[in-house]
């Protein structure tokens, strides 16, 4: 985190409003700490669909979990990950 955030008052300048309760905040680069630069609000499951251990496919190069892929082109998750062969 950022030195800046140590101080309740800038953080809540830098990272209010918050959208919703159902919001958490996300690093746009995970490599990267926590700054009013690099993060960005997501619902929990965005949050949870973007986490750096899940699988990420490449769809006309954007890059996102299967189930967003999936969901990008109409077909549900389970057709995603079924094999076609």
């Amino acid at each position: 985190m950022c030195a800046r955030w140590g101080d309740l008052r800038a953080f809540a300048e830098d990272v209010s409003p918050r959208p919703s309760l159902a919001h958490v905040l996300h690093r746009k680069d995970s490599d990267m700490d926590y700054t009013a630069e690099n993060f960005e609000w997501m619902t929990k499951k965005e949050h949870a669909m973007h986490h750096r251990h899940g699988r990420y496919i490449v769809v006309d190069g954007i890059r996102g979990s299967i189930g967003a892929a999936a969901k990008r082109v109409g077909i549900t998750r389970r057709s995603a990950e079924t094999p076609a062969f």
